[in-house]
Parts: C-alpha cells; structure tokens; sequence
C-alpha cells in the first residue's frame, strides 16, 4: 500500500530524516511492538540481504520504503509498506493531523511559538494516551517527537493511503 504525507515549509536534511526514522521505528512499532530508531546508532548495512546492524543483537529491517518525494510548497512524499502498517501510520498521522492542524496560529513570535509547541505536545500525549493508548509506548520512547513536531510546526500537512498496484 502506498500512503503519501503532504508537507509544507522548509525542511532541513535532518529534520526530513528524523520524520522518516520516525515513520520506520512507527512501522515497527505496529508490527511487534519494537521501538527502533535507526537515527540512534552507526549502521552497519549486510550488502546480502539489506539489513542494517545497530547494536550489538539489534538488527533492523526496513519496513517502508520511500518511492516518490516532491519537494515544493506544497510537497508531499510517498512511502510503501504493507497495507497493514501503512492504514495503521495512516490513522495515527490523521488523528495528529486533525487534532492540531486546525489551531495552527503562526502570528505567535518565536519565543512564545517554542512555549505554545511545547504546551500543545503535552495536550497532544494526553490526548493521544486517551484515545490511543495502543501507541502511547511509542509516544513515551520519544520515537514519534520528529513527527509530532513536524505537525505541531504545520510541515505535515495531510495523508492519505491507496492501494499499490503491485499488491
């Protein structure tokens, strides 16, 4: 399946690869409960058969794959995984999305903006441990801070999930 993220803004190298670690460790979350962040450790990658050493008994497995990025403004980027995982990210970006994207308020000056973004953060795991609880591990682990931010900032703008023609 193919779920594609709207963005929006500027977007540093880091930034863009911490959400997509986040994406990755998400996956892999709802698949057995793991949380890995492959952003954590030097990868040691097996050229046989893809897969990445982190740490010592620690190997990783790529569960999406990006297959289209567009960057402009707006952009968007899409990922491919398993229809499972991917309706599963799907439903956890929407609910951030619809929670906050709506009282998005760019008037704020910065300093009163990093207070805001923190507050709403908190307000967002509360809310998130209420009627999520399925997620609040990865919540805790800090794994999905990237992604929380990017949607408290207005860079995730949307999301949407079709099926690959592949499947």
């Amino acid at each position: 399946m193919l779920l594609t993220i709207d963005i929006d803004g500027e977007w540093s190298v880091r930034e863009l690869a911490e959400v997509l670690d986040s994406l990755e460790a998400l996956a892999g979350y709802f698949i057995d409960g793991s949380i890995v962040r492959f952003g954590l450790y030097p990868p040691k990658v097996d050229p046989f058969d893809g897969s990445a050493t982190l740490a010592p008994n620690t190997t990783f497995r790529y569960h999406l794959y990006l297959s289209r990025f567009s960057y402009a403004s707006p952009g968007s980027f899409d990922v491919l995984g398993a229809a499972k995982i991917i309706e599963q990210i799907r439903l956890f970006l929407e609910f951030l999305i619809n929670l906050w994207i709506a009282r998005n308020d760019r008037r704020l000056n910065r300093d009163e903006r990093h207070l805001e973004l923190a507050q709403r953060k908190l307000e967002l795991i509360q809310k998130i441990q209420a009627m999520q609880p399925e997620t609040i591990d990865f919540i805790k682990n800090g794994a999905s801070n990237s992604i929380l931010g990017a949607v408290l900032q207005g860079k995730i703008t949307g999301v949407s999930a079709t099926s690959n023609k592949d499947e």
